[in-house]
């Protein structure tokens, strides 16, 4: 698929009403960022005071804010912690959040302080903290926290695609990815609580994916229709989802743009060869898969349930097989702003 030039579609009344009920303004002025990941040179300097998001749990780490106050600080970095003990309790946040937001936890974390300052133009700083850290890999920025902390008065303004997934249930932000199959079945199967392991988690999807009830599937992507049956349909904005499983190795929150992955059930591989892919971040070399670049996706589907990063939707469509439902994923090039430390190769030349 080709980059298409024309501007996303104004939002209707309707999807107002729902960025509203995920705290963001409609029509705000972050939706005008520049497309593909823009950025221009304006890191956290002297004077400027943010708010800290911390959640505790994330990776099991236990870090107590205090720290990571004592590090930012030593950085020259003022920040204000505000208490948030559910995604509701980040309002107060949004209503006063200073010049940046610092957030301080995993993708789930991330994802839900992205819901309020999406569109705001209010810059988030991320401190990757949790197990799978998607979201910071995506970026170039997946270091240890003192590492990154330190680069911060380095750090760029840049704008960082997102995405929504609309259907009959509202819509919903997707940060890493969305789909249909393999991986969105594995979200019932798997159990977070056993602990998030990359090598248990590829061996589930690989059983799914050995699975004889294929998802029919109609897609249009960006004007181009494409049907058949799937292992997996995934939508991805970051290059992996869930505990660190890659299913779109060229995928970048950067460039305005999806990667649709298919994984045809016609001429699927062995199963063996789905595991070690997965775990090493070679999905889409294999023959059975298809990937695709658009700004638009819709899906129409059968017999799966849909996942939206870690999120479960549509689940009685496993119950109810015969039952058609519809989806479409749309990006926002640009729509969040952040400031992101020096990538990965830029700290190693």
């Amino acid at each position: 698929m080709t980059k298409a030039n024309s501007p996303l579609e104004g939002r209707h009344e309707a999807q107002d009403e729902l960025d509203r009920s995920v705290g963001v303004s409609p029509g705000a002025a972050g939706n005008e960022a520049p497309e593909g990941g823009g950025d221009a040179q304006a890191g956290i300097t002297r004077g400027m005071r943010g708010s800290l998001v911390h959640n505790s749990r994330a990776g099991g780490t236990g870090n107590d804010p205090g720290q990571l106050i004592e590090l930012l600080a030593q950085a020259g970095i003022e920040v204000e912690h505000v208490p948030t003990d559910s995604p509701q309790d980040l309002s107060k946040v949004r209503n006063e959040p200073g010049d940046f937001v610092v957030v301080a936890g995993g993708d789930g974390t991330f994802r839900e302080a992205a819901k309020w300052f999406v569109g705001t133009g209010v810059p988030l700083v991320h401190l990757p903290m949790g197990t799978a850290n998607n979201v910071s890999r995506g970026l170039g920025i997946a270091r240890p926290v003192p590492e990154l902390i330190r680069e911060l008065p380095l750090a760029r303004l840049t704008a960082v695609d997102v995405a929504w997934v609309r259907g009959s249930w509202g819509r919903e932000l997707l940060v890493e990815g969305a789909g249909l199959g393999a991986f969105a079945n594995m979200l019932s199967a798997y159990d977070p609580s056993e602990g998030k392991n990359l090598l248990r988690a590829a061996g589930v999807v690989a059983n799914e994916l050995g699975s004889e009830n294929p998802v029919r599937c109609r897609l249009d992507v960006d004007g181009q229709l494409i049907e058949g049956e799937y292992l997996m349909v995934q939508v991805m904005n970051t290059p992996a989802v869930g505990p660190r499983l890659t299913i779109g190795d060229q995928a970048s929150p950067l460039d305005g743009l999806l990667d649709v992955v298919l994984i045809r059930f016609e001429n699927r591989d062995a199963i063996i060869n789905y595991v070690t892919s997965l775990v090493s971040g070679t999905l889409t070399s294999l023959p059975s898969v298809e990937v695709y670049k658009a700004r638009r996706v819709q899906l129409t589907w059968k017999g799966s349930a849909l996942h939206v990063d870690d999120q479960s939707l549509c689940k009685e469509a496993i119950e109810a097989p015969e039952k058609g439902f519809s989806a479409a994923v749309e990006v926002e090039p640009g729509a969040l702003q952040m400031l992101l430390p020096p990538g990965d190769s830029q700290v190693s030349e």
